[in-house]
């Protein structure tokens, strides 16, 4: 897509630090416009899952939803 604009909103984060794993959903929207300037919107929602097993915070697991408008 030509022009994109992507938005991340209502992030909840669930952190058991016992554990050193942490969960997190957001809602996303993104918007744009296609090579012959039809808008496009994609709303979804982003799953994902964290370890701090290192002692730094990584991605295990990433996942989405997405829904094209």
């Amino acid at each position: 897509m030509p022009e994109t604009h992507h938005y991340t909103m209502n992030t909840v984060i669930s952190i058991d630090s016992k554990s050193g794993e942490a969960t997190e959903v957001s809602d996303l929207d993104s918007t744009g416009t296609n090579r012959d300037g039809v808008p496009l919107v994609i709303a979804g929602t982003y799953y994902d899952k964290f370890s701090n097993k290192t002692g730094e915070w990584r991605f295990t697991k990433k996942g989405s939803l997405n829904f094209i408008i």
